[in-house]
């Protein structure tokens, strides 16, 4: 079973517990500025060669993108603003592929090494007041 984790990329991240998905699951929001990017890690499985990570962006229901890596962290860079679940998977050199393993999954995810549910946001910074000279 892959263990989801994230950790701070950017020392402007706030985390809030968001009250309306509270009682469906202990989900922990992460927020982050459109263009910010944010690392997600897992730990190691035992004779896995590659991993499959993907993100699902929850207001469209689309994929965004899957990407293969050997590594047990990825990074995210330069999201559109919204809510999105990530998901990464364990593979072997014969094409055996684990079950995904979603952020939002308190059984598999961990916030501060707790077992908690997570779900990234990316917030649209409003633009900056413009320089008149």
């Amino acid at each position: 079973m892959l263990r989801l984790k994230t950790f701070l990329v950017s020392a402007a991240l706030l985390l809030i517990v968001t009250a309306a998905y509270a009682e469906q699951f202990d989900l922990v929001e992460y927020w982050k500025y459109t263009g910010e990017s944010v690392t997600v890690s897992w730990d190691p499985v035992d004779r896995a060669t590659k991993y499959e990570v993907k993100s699902h962006r929850v207001e469209s229901g689309n994929v965004v993108g899957i990407w293969e890596t050997t590594e047990t962290e990825y990074t995210f860079t330069g999201m559109k603003g919204g809510h999105y679940d990530m998901m990464v998977r364990a593979g072997d050199d014969s094409g055996t592929w684990s079950t995904w393993s979603v952020s939002i999954d308190p059984a598999v995810a961990i916030v501060d090494n707790e077992p908690r549910g997570w779900r990234l946001y990316f917030h649209i910074a409003p633009p900056s007041i413009p320089v008149i000279e």
